[in-house]
């Protein structure tokens, strides 16, 4: 796969370092006294599905909230906007997840699959 480049680089003298940040490709040169930068395709793939994300309801709610659209049990972490986590356990689908403890505020439920649900407690 080749590399897109940002800048237009005919050629790269010297190399004296080479940096990767993800998808991101860094060449200083010595004599060019510059820094190019490539970004390289990633050859993965998201997973994707064709059943819709999970919903939580009743958003907002003050004591428990359900989650519909599982396909099978999930582990998942609650976290307050500034990331602390509050709470954590699995689910299964039309399960409840007892949110009173929670002062009110705006939370994300987030799923091991990589799924995120914000909600609201009153």
């Amino acid at each position: 796969m080749t590399p897109t480049p940002i800048e237009v680089v005919s050629e790269v003298i010297y190399p004296i370092d080479l940096v990767t940040d993800g998808n991101d490709l860094y060449i200083s040169e010595d004599l060019g006294l510059k820094v190019s930068k490539f970004t390289i395709a990633t050859l993965s793939t998201n997973n994707y599905s064709t059943s819709s994300p999970p919903k939580v309801f009743p958003n907002p709610s003050n004591k428990s909230i359900t989650i519909h659209g599982l396909t099978k049990k999930e582990k998942y972490k609650i976290y307050n906007t500034i990331g602390r986590e509050m709470n954590s356990g699995s689910i299964n689908n039309n399960d409840k997840i007892d949110i009173q403890h929670l002062t009110n505020g705006l939370y994300f439920l987030k799923f091991d699959n990589g799924n995120t649900i914000k909600f609201i407690k009153e």
